[in-house]
């Protein structure tokens, strides 16, 4: 069964709205993602890839980190990674 970004998506939004009730801050978690530069490079490399990862554990904690990234202000960030990556 071929795992993909989007199904781990759900699951992971789902378990987190029943699991709390915490307000997160976009521009709290966009700073995650922006300013960690290094890895945004490494995102926009693996996104030449179509995000092809044979980890199941990688691909989880990327897409925890990528929720980070749909709130950044940077299109290219927002959507051309991690929505890109998201949405697969």
């Amino acid at each position: 069964m071929k795992i993909t970004f989007g199904v781990l998506l759900i699951t992971l939004l789902f378990s987190t709205v029943t699991q709390s009730k915490e307000v997160i801050n976009a521009n709290s978690a966009s700073e995650k993602c922006d300013n960690n530069n290094a890895f945004v490079n490494e995102l926009i490399a693996l996104k030449k890839k179509n995000f092809e990862l044979k980890n199941n554990d990688k691909k989880q904690k990327l897409s925890i980190f990528l929720l980070n990234c749909l709130a950044s202000p940077k299109p290219q960030i927002r959507d051309g990674v991690a929505y890109s990556a998201l949405s697969q």
